[in-house]
C-alpha cells in the first residue's frame, strides 16, 4: 500500500511502521517513544521521544528526572511513594515544574495519572498562607 497524502488513517499506519522500527534501539538501552504528529496533505511533522532505559529495565521520562531534580528544592519525598486522597492511593511518579498549582504527578492502582498539588504529597509542612496567618495571630496576641 503506497500512502498519496497523509490524512489521520495513514498517520496511524505510519505511527504503527515507526514504532516497529524503532523498537531496536532496545538492544542498546534506549526506549523510543512516537510522540505527537501533525501533518499536511503532502507532509507530517513528527516528534519522538528517546529516553535512557535503566539497570531494572526503568525507562526514565521527563517528569521522572525533573522530579529527581526539583524534589530537593521543593522538600518532597522520594519517587515512588505512596499517599492517600479521598481514599485512594497514589503514587509519586514525576514533577511538572512548568504547572504552577499542581506540579506532582501521581499514578492510580488502575495505572491512570492525576495532578496534586505539592501540599497533597507533604501535608506536614505548612503553606506560605499558613505560615503568614500564624505569624499575624501571633503578633496580636501580643
Amino acid at each position: 500500500m503506497k500512502i498519496e497524502e497523509f490524512d489521520r488513517q495513514s498517520l496511524r499506519i505510519v505511527r504503527a511502521k515507526m514504532q516497529e522500527a524503532l523498537a531496536i534501539l532496545e538492544d542498546v538501552g534506549i526506549h523510543a517513544e512516537v510522540g505527537n504528529m501533525s501533518y499536511e496533505d503532502q507532509r507530517a511533522t513528527v516528534k519522538v521521544e528517546i529516553s535512557v532505559i535503566r539497570e531494572g529495565g526503568e525507562v526514565v521520562t521527563k517528569e521522572q528526572a525533573d522530579y529527581d531534580s526539583y524534589k530537593e528544592l521543593h522538600d518532597l519525598p522520594e519517587r515512588g511513594t505512596q499517599f492517600t486522597r479521598q481514599g485512594i492511593t497514589y503514587t509519586i511518579t514525576g514533577f511538572k515544574p512548568r504547572s504552577r498549582k499542581y506540579p506532582v504527578i501521581g499514578t492510580a492502582p488502575d495505572g491512570k495519572r492525576f495532578k496534586f498539588a505539592m501540599n497533597v504529597v507533604r501535608p506536614e509542612r505548612p503553606s506560605v498562607r499558613a505560615m503568614r496567618l500564624s505569624e499575624g495571630m501571633q503578633e496580636s496576641q501580643r
